[in-house]
């Protein structure tokens, strides 16, 4: 798998559990309905990889996955968010001292969709739009969330050099359009 020139991984990366992570990884939070709480909110986003991987390890055996492999497609799923700070200590520690690769990757892919997918914001605009629009604290927070954050993105978010140059190539039109659609949103 050479991302990029420089970047071989094929040796590093079991294929499989990546892929299988990549499926699984927001099983969780496509079960979830919008909530106008600013608690409920923020529990969603630290609690996916958790939910996620409790839904795998709930039909794995069904679908026919070995043991082993659930356990490494779950601590794929766990440790992608990026919510690390609000880890507990033992699993923080885990997460400094394991780092696989298939984790950083999934990682890697999450917040470039986020930071960088105009059909996802797109798709947030059609579908989540009209329904933030009726709660004047989520249209503040969302555009805080992508005005701070997406300001805070820089090459230290990224695990590989792929993803960066993705990410430089990508995040000025995106940026264009999420600031078209906060203004709009402001408006309402």
């Amino acid at each position: 798998m050479d991302l990029v020139e420089g970047e071989n991984l094929s040796s590093k990366v079991d294929f499989e559990v990546l892929t299988l992570s990549i499926i699984w990884h927001d099983v969780w939070k496509a079960t979830r309905t919008f909530s106008p709480s600013v608690i409920r909110f923020w529990f969603d986003q630290m609690y996916e990889g958790i939910g996620s991987t409790k839904i795998l390890k709930k039909y794995a055996r069904d679908l026919g996955y070995k043991q082993e492999k659930v356990k490494q497609i779950a601590l794929a799923i766990r440790f992608h968010p990026g919510f690390e700070y609000a880890l507990p200590a033992r699993m923080w520690f885990l997460w400094n001292r394991l780092k696989i690769d298939e984790a950083k990757i999934l990682r890697d892919l999450d917040v470039l969709e986020s930071s960088i997918s105009i059909d996802q914001l797109e798709n947030f605009k059609a579908n989540w739009f009209p329904i933030i629009c009726k709660h004047s604290q989520f249209k503040k927070i969302w555009s805080r969330y992508y005005r701070r954050g997406l300001s805070m993105i820089d090459d230290s978010y990224f695990n590989y050099e792929w993803s960066k140059e993705q990410y430089k190539k990508h995040s000025p039109a995106f940026a264009v359009r999420a600031d078209e659609i906060i203004e709009e949103m402001l408006l309402l």
